[in-house]
């Protein structure tokens, strides 16, 4: 069709024109969906010589890959399909290619006698964009189940069973240099003798990871459940969310069940809304530096934050850490002179720590190792804590704040002052009730806050206004970094609180500034608390908010990318 109007420009049609001309783009619309939006159909009872209809389905889901275009499906049949899938073309935004389950049935790749190398996958994405995969079991890789390689963007991974991939990660993403806004969501990756799910070297950054169960990844070669970056790998805008993680790792092989870090200069990271358990190693933030990393509504049983090495200016809270050895473990082995190893500003508020079995905080230090515990370095204020039998180990010294009555209280309040003037924990609170009066059900991992909870009210506001403001959408706080402004539409940006007025969204956080520009002009004086929203006098401790009687809102804010 030209494109070119027969029309001269400024000079009203007739309907003579008009008539054809609408029939013949309407013509063109529906010769283009029509062949660009096929559904085929795989099945192995199937053949490549067919034609991929439902009443004459291919063989290998390899030839729908090789003949699909834009906008095309791929209805994958029950059954057992012994092949390798490399995905090299693309959909679009409004027509994606789709590879998905057919329903109520279970497609299997298993790769048992498949020949991948020890790089190579049973499923790899290419290059690609705008491809979904969905539903499928995915086994016995002789290397990766699923690998995202090159400038892989907009593509979705979903529903998918992974088990016994032999390479370091059973879903492998390396390589993307431009903003990927991929999304691995829904997906149960379990039993894999490394990692589960590892995000290596993508300097590109941009990933969603949410809703997934990882679980029994033994962690050999140092890989973990869940892991963003590694050695030199480096990433930034990366959100790991409302993931399932237990029992990854071994008694004697320590991986972690979510590790969010790398020797790089990462940057801009969530952990939020994770249930973690069992069998194990911790929850780890770290990097060379990590900046703008966020940490907050995670849920921990049995073992608890390990952030270590490098300045991490993380912001670590509303978390609920129940029996772990350590709730938080501050560690180095970097030997620097005067201070050493400093956390850059780390910040701990609003956390909830309930009965750990050794010290609830601990800093140390190898031989030689040297740690900064100035406030400047690392700052704690409005947690409240549950102390075991032992407290605090803080260098030099430890403070037995599992002591009974008076003289607990009497070491807490030796280790705020410790560091005078650079008090620790200045709003920090000590708790002696038993577990069953702070949450609902501990003993199966249900840390709602019940009413009469010591941990009610207990928070304080995360940062405050820097100067006033009369009718402005921008805001200047202490720090920023505190809240995020959706990573460019990867997911919903926070709302936040600011003195009196109602909770207002957030369109942009300047972390380096700290200025925040709101959706809708507000007033503040200066000084005024900031928070996320939240309900009765002052932030709840720990993951829940009592009021609302619903987990943290990060729970609530499931989004796709668009």
């Amino acid at each position: 069709m030209n494109r070119t109007s027969p029309l001269v420009p400024g000079r009203r049609a007739s309907a003579a024109h008009i008539v054809p001309m609408v029939l013949a783009a309407a013509l063109t619309v529906i010769l283009a969906r029509g062949a660009g939006a096929a559904t085929y159909y795989v099945s192995t009872s199937g053949s490549d010589t067919s034609t991929g209809a439902q009443n004459s389905p291919w063989r290998t889901i390899g030839k729908a890959a090789a003949t699909m275009v834009s906008g095309d499906t791929a209805i994958i049949r029950g059954g057992t399909y012994a092949e390798k899938v490399t995905i090299t073309k693309s959909g679009t935004a409004s027509a994606p290619i789709r590879f998905q389950a057919a329903a109520g049935e279970t497609p299997v790749i298993d790769g048992a006698s498949v020949a991948t190398g020890v790089y190579g996958s049973l499923w790899a994405f290419d290059g690609v964009s705008h491809v979904k995969l969905d539903g499928l079991t995915i086994k016995n890789s002789k290397g990766y189940c699923v690998s995202l390689s090159g400038n892989t963007t907009r593509v979705e991974v979903g529903n998918l069973d992974i088990s016994n991939c032999a390479a370091a990660g059973a879903i492998w993403v390396e390589g993307s240099t431009v903003p990927s806004y991929t999304t691995i969501r829904d997906n149960k990756v379990h039993d894999n003798p490394h990692g589960g799910i590892v995000l290596w070297n993508s300097p590109g950054g941009y990933y969603l990871v949410e809703r997934n169960r990882v679980w029994k990844n033994a962690g050999s070669g140092n890989f973990d459940g869940i892991q963003v970056g590694g050695e030199a790998a480096g990433l930034h805008h990366v959100v790991v969310r409302n993931n399932v993680a237990y029992d990854n790792g071994t008694a004697t092989v320590g991986a972690d069940q979510i590790d969010m870090g790398g020797h790089a200069a990462v940057h801009h990271y969530l952990m939020e809304g994770n249930d973690v358990w069992g069998v194990g190693g911790h929850i780890k933030i770290h990097g060379e530096p990590a900046r703008y990393t966020i940490a907050r509504f995670n849920r921990a049983t049995g073992f608890g934050f390990n952030q270590y090495n490098r300045p991490n200016a993380a912001a670590i809270y509303n978390n609920t850490v129940y029996n772990a050895g350590h709730a938080v473990l501050f560690y180095t082995d970097y030997v620097d002179s005067g201070f050493g190893s400093s956390f850059g500003g780390m910040e701990l508020r609003n956390n909830l720590f309930v009965g750990s079995t050794d010290y609830t905080l601990v800093v140390a230090a190898t031989s030689g190792g040297k740690i900064d515990v100035r406030y400047s370095s690392l700052k704690l204020d409005g947690n409240m804590y549950r102390f075991g039998n032992r407290g605090i180990a803080w260098v030099p010294r430890s403070f037995n704040c599992g002591l009974a009555g008076s003289e607990g209280d009497a070491e807490f309040a030796a280790f705020q002052a410790a560091n005078s003037p650079d008090v620790q924990e200045p709003r920090g609170k000590r708790t002696t009730a038993a577990a069953t009066a702070i949450f609902a059900n501990p003993s199966s991992r249900n840390y709602e806050l019940i009413a009469g909870s010591p941990a009610v009210d207990a928070g304080v506001e995360l940062t405050t206004t820097r100067a006033s403001g009369d009718q402005t959408t921008t805001v200047p706080v202490v720090r920023a970094s505190f809240f995020q402004d959706g990573y460019g539409g990867l997911v919903a940006p926070d709302q936040i609180k600011v003195g009196a007025n109602p909770p207002v969204g957030i369109v942009s956080v300047d972390d380096a500034n700290n200025r925040i520009v709101v959706a809708q002009p507000i007033s503040f004086p200066s000084g005024a608390p900031v928070n996320l929203p939240y309900s009765g006098a002052a932030p709840d401790a720990g993951a829940y908010e009592f009021a609302a009687g619903i987990s943290a809102p990060s729970l609530l804010s499931v989004d796709p990318v668009p």
